[in-house]
């Protein structure tokens, strides 16, 4: 039986069931990039145990999959400022 039960309450329950050593909170209007999980496991094995979250931007795109913005602001180098 589905059963709706809101995002944070769904990521906890997800967590709770998980047995890897890292968990990607993936939402169903997310996409992640080629090569984007490996960048971020060799993130977070290169940080060590002291890091327990890694966050990143956001790439905010059409309906037809054309690139708009970041989220956050950029600098040429794709750095933020």
């Amino acid at each position: 039986m589905l059963r709706i039960c809101g995002k944070c309450r769904s990521c906890n329950k997800a967590y709770r069931k998980s047995a890897g050593k890292y968990l990607i909170d993936l939402a169903a209007d997310e996409e992640l990039l080629a090569g984007r999980r490996r960048q971020e496991w060799r993130f977070m094995e290169k940080s060590g145990p002291g890091v327990g979250v890694h966050f990143c931007d956001a790439a905010l795109m059409d309906d037809d999959g054309n690139f708009l913005k970041t989220h956050y602001p950029r600098d040429n180098q794709w750095e933020t400022p």
